[in-house]
């Protein structure tokens, strides 16, 4: 078994004293958990960065117990649910409704919201280990910002998959040993909760070698097929369920056709040609190295596994504003590109910095716009009100197009020179091991 030691191993970063590392992680802590408790505690704030408060906390985490209340009643669960106050649905697959089996029901709610809530922020804080006041704010800006805020305040199970993640690439981050399976089992099991994390699997093309890249391949296969014997159903009933989000609140590709006005195959042609072309572009201007690819590390793979999740999400059109909190995943890696400076090619630096601020500010950017939208809305009509809506969720897509067609950037930029070297290790410039 890997060895679990060295906290730094798991969660790598700048070598600081463990004394050091503990008060910058709990300094970052104690910054966000006062700035979640403003929200909390003055609604109007929250409601000026574009939430809006429930008629209780962890809503999206009761209607889970919600559902898994009304199974074990032997009612449907994929229609509205009587136990909801909302009247929503379970979107999710059957794997949600096993809690009455633990003794767990909706009482449990925020007990369990609690919990939840504790072992992501421990996650967040050691995955994330600023080490000086300059990255320590950076962090605080991101942590502070509207999804985070949204998905501690919902208890929604994105912080779960979140934390299943982060441990999936503990076990990854040896490609070579057999305990990187427990990685792919891990993310098999989180693609069970909640179905884009399936995505993750694509981490397959980390193998060093051609003989490892096809029995992952057949492996992930057979996974394949089990998750679609298992879930098939589950999918089959939820995904008709799910709302895909629009205007200033839905991160989704489905966005620019609406601003676009356009419908069917042209909708699909204006959220997909973008992507295909950077895609495309980039694949060609990558340099191919003779030799075999660096191995990852653990912050380039959490980079990696963050922008599969959150690219596949996007252009699926099911990324709702909390789905940003999976940026997380790209901020050590970014932040050490930034720190690398003249040590990297102009366009790695370019990208970076575009990135890094990206990543702060689009959030941000969707807060002022809500808060634009809350001064304005009592001097306005209704029709005016969705007027200015349009025309900010229209300002909005170029920062978040541009950041997510950043992200296809550099996937192709790790996919291409691994894939040639096991697939044509000829146009790698050498003949990759089968060993």
């Amino acid at each position: 078994m890997p060895s679990t030691s060295s906290f730094s191993e798991l969660f790598p970063g700048r070598q600081t004293s463990a004394r050091q590392a503990l008060y910058f992680g709990l300094f970052l802590l104690g910054i966000c958990g006062l700035y979640h408790a403003l929200c909390w505690v003055f609604p109007t704030v929250f409601h000026a960065i574009g939430g809006v408060h429930m008629q209780q906390p962890f809503m999206d985490l009761y209607v889970l117990f919600a559902a898994s209340d009304t199974h074990a009643l032997g009612i449907e669960v994929y229609q509205p649910l009587a136990l909801d106050p909302y009247g929503r649905p379970h979107m999710y697959s059957t794997w949600w409704l096993g809690f009455s089996f633990l003794g767990l029901n909706r009482a449990n709610t925020h007990s369990i919201a609690l919990v939840i809530i504790s072992v992501f922020a421990l996650f967040l804080v050691a995955q994330l280990r600023p080490y000086r006041f300059s990255q320590l704010a950076y962090y605080a800006s991101l942590l502070c910002s509207f999804p985070f805020v949204l998905v501690v305040e919902r208890a929604n199970a994105d912080m779960l998959v979140y934390v299943l993640l982060l441990s999936a690439c503990f076990y990854l981050r040896t490609p070579r040993s057999p305990w990187c399976i427990v990685g792919f089992l891990i993310l098999f099991f989180a693609a069970g909760l909640k179905y884009y994390p399936l995505v993750g699997l694509l981490l397959v093309l980390e193998a060093q070698d051609r003989r490892s890249f096809l029995l992952r391949s057949l492996f992930l296969s057979c996974v394949g097929v089990l998750w679609v014997v298992l879930l098939w159903d589950d999918v089959r009933r939820s995904v008709p369920l799910f709302q895909i989000p629009y205007g200033i609140l839905g991160i989704g590709s489905g966005s620019v056709a609406q601003v676009l006005r356009v419908e069917g195959f042209w909708a699909d042609v204006a959220r997909l040609l973008p992507a295909v072309l950077v895609f495309v572009f980039t694949w060609l201007h990558t340099p191919v190295h003779s030799g075999q690819p660096k191995p990852l590390d653990t912050q380039e793979r959490w980079f990696i596994l963050g922008a599969i999740v959150l690219c596949a999400s996007f252009w699926l059109t099911i990324n709702h504003s909390y789905r940003w909190i999976f940026v997380a995943l790209l901020a050590p890696h970014l932040w050490r590109q930034l720190e690398a400076g003249d040590r990297l090619s102009v366009s790695e630096r370019t990208r970076a910095r575009l990135l890094s601020r990206l990543l702060v500010a689009v959030p941000w950017l969707i807060s002022l716009s809500c808060a634009l939208l809350v001064l304005r809305a009592g001097s306005m009509s209704l029709v005016e009100t969705f007027e200015l809506s349009d025309r900010l969720c229209l300002i909005l897509q170029l920062p978040i197009w541009v950041f997510f067609l950043l992200l296809v950037a550099c996937l192709a930029r790790f996919a291409k020179p691994r894939l040639l070297w096991l697939l044509w290790p000829s146009a790698a410039g050498t003949k990759s091991p089968v060993d």
